[in-house]
């Protein structure tokens, strides 16, 4: 039996379940297949950035997401059991996100939120299904999937591999990997903590033979700690933390118990990145494209990202309302911020665990006090939390930006956080469509009727007079007079002018965006 769709999706992890989320919302038909029977039942990543969150407040899932999670509220290093850094993060986000703090939500709750909204779409995920094989042509994509019952096709328009490190679409496309692997074998486990420096914040804690990074997790005295294996068990099977933990507590140096570990697992950690996340008719997204270290809590909120950046292209291009060359945005936007995040990561983490005299010595005496004396200074504060919170990332290199005045917040920029009209800009971007920013103009209704007319995409238009309410606005859109912003379906500026001229809004549409005009 064969089975037809417009997307298919090979993976139900995050990456996997927001493509389809965001797919349906767009009105687009898509299966969605996963070898395991259900979602994951482990924790695994833990860090949801604000941008992610503003992600889910556009879908409704927000509320859900924050009634299930924890908002840490401050950074604690230890050395050889002396708290030497609090750092607070009371104010480190404040006027740039509608949520301004750092977020522990574990995987597996991001998942069943994900899964749930997707039921409530009228989606579902064929679970127990492994892909096989697949090929594809200029039509589209042909997949050979199988479960315990046997084999069928699924025959598709398009393919999205979300399937994680171990992708088996990547390994189909006989796509490289770039990278390496950590010399480190590393262990996480969730567990339950009694110690002496709380419950509502990170510590990082640091000796001369190892480190430990814990976060906290809902339920008394739960947390996540993650370090790296000592180096004599590395030849042993080890099966649980109560084999390690005697070890780590007396090499950490803390005053520590652990009980009740809920999981525990051994890994090694790799940092590798492919060289295109498009091949004709096939996309990677997720781990699939890249995988880096844990430093700042950014993988699953990148691959939830890439799922973001390519569904609205995507559903644009199922629907026939955009030429599909418009979906190599896709690579020309993501592949950079994968790139950047796996050097970055990689400098960062290698510091934290090398066994390199001068890096022990870095994160042992310089990093506590200089990462203090850094985060005193105002502007530093902002970009560590936009960095870490992702709503730094731009697009301004993009094909899809433009800007016709330097004087004006510049397309490719995340939309900023300010109050239009007496409401939170995130509540006029819940829109199904682009947005059109009129600030202190008001574009006649021929003139709205001309551009709906046009194209088949959906458009609103939002008008902001200049008086005390939206000052903020004109300030952070860096707006002098007056001046037009086309907004994208995923919040960031497409087009930036201060002349107010449908025809030049028309020309990017057509030009860049690749929109096709209805037919006459």
């Amino acid at each position: 039996m064969n089975l037809e769709t417009k997307v298919l999706i090979c993976g139900a992890g995050p990456t996997g379940l927001m493509m389809a989320c965001q797919l349906k919302k767009f009105g687009v038909d898509c299966i969605v297949i996963d070898f395991k029977g259900g979602p994951v039942k482990e924790s695994r990543a833990l860090a949801v950035q604000a941008r992610t969150l503003e992600i889910y407040e556009q879908m409704g899932i927000a509320e859900t997401a924050l009634h299930l999670g924890t908002v840490a509220k401050k950074a604690n290093i230890i050395i050889r059991q002396k708290k030497v850094q609090e750092l607070s993060f009371k104010g480190l986000g404040e006027d740039l996100s509608s949520y301004p703090f750092f977020f522990i939500l574990e995987q597996d709750k991001n998942e069943e939120i994900l899964y749930e909204h997707l039921k409530k779409l009228k989606g579902d995920v064929m679970w127990n299904y492994s892909l096989v094989n697949f090929t594809q042509n200029q039509n589209g994509v042909c997949a050979l999937v199988e479960d315990k019952n046997g084999e069928k096709n699924i025959i598709a328009d398009w393919l999205v591999g979300a399937d994680g490190a171990k992708s088996i679409v990547r390994h189909i496309l006989q796509t490289p990997f770039v990278g390496d692997t950590y010399e480190n074998i590393f262990y996480v486990a969730d567990t339950a903590m009694q110690w002496p420096w709380g419950h509502d914040g990170i510590s990082m804690c640091f000796s001369e033979k190892t480190f430990i990074a814990v976060f906290p997790m809902q339920g008394d005295n739960r947390y996540r700690v993650i370090g790296i294996l000592p180096k004599q068990f590395r030849q042993e099977d080890v099966k649980s933390f109560s084999q390690i933990q005697q070890t780590i507590e007396q090499q950490i140096k803390l005053d520590v118990s652990f009980t009740d570990t809920n999981w525990f697992s051994l890994y090694k950690l790799h940092h590798r990145c492919v060289d295109n996340f498009r091949m004709n008719k096939v996309f990677l997204a997720g781990d699939a494209a890249h995988v880096h270290s844990p430093v700042g809590g950014q993988g699953m909120n990148t691959g939830l990202q890439d799922a973001y950046n390519l569904a609205w292209k995507l559903a644009l291009v199922v629907n026939n309302y955009a030429d599909e060359k418009l979906l190599d945005s896709y690579n020309e936007e993501r592949l950079p911020v994968a790139k950047r995040l796996v050097n970055t990561t990689d400098q960062g983490f290698s510091i934290m665990t090398s066994a390199k005299w001068y890096k022990r010595f870095f994160r042992l005496y310089i990093f506590p006090i200089l990462i203090k004396q850094i985060l005193k200074i105002k502007k530093f504060r902002v970009f560590i939390f936009r960095v870490a919170s992702q709503i730094a990332i731009n697009y301004q290199r993009s094909v899809l930006s433009y800007s016709a005045n330097n004087n004006l917040l510049q397309a490719g920029q995340l939309v900023p956080f300010a109050n239009i009209n007496s409401k939170i800009i995130d509540e006029h971007l819940k829109f199904n469509g682009f947005t059109v920013l009129l600030f202190d103009t008001v574009l006649r209704d021929d003139k709205k009727e001309e551009l709906q007319n046009t194209f088949s995409a959906n458009f609103q238009f939002i008008n902001i007079l200049r008086n005390e309410i939206n000052e903020d606005a004109f300030k952070k859109f860096k707006v002098e007079t007056s001046a037009l912003f086309l907004i994208r379906p995923d919040n960031y500026i497409g087009f930036a002018s201060e002349n107010i001229s449908i025809h030049e809004l028309k020309k990017y549409l057509i030009e860049r965006t690749k929109l096709f005009q209805k037919p006459l």
